[in-house]
């Protein structure tokens, strides 16, 4: 969860890309937010 709510900070309100070279973050975010958990 602290996870998830630091990523979308920084990559919504502060406009902090993750890098391209961390792929695996990339692709857990994507898989993690589409959880309906993800939406509370």
């Amino acid at each position: 969860i602290t996870a998830l709510c630091t990523i979308d900070f920084a990559t919504g309100a502060a406009r902090v890309p993750i890098p391209e070279h961390c792929a695996n973050v990339q692709r857990w975010h994507a898989e993690v937010s589409t959880r309906p958990s993800a939406e509370a």
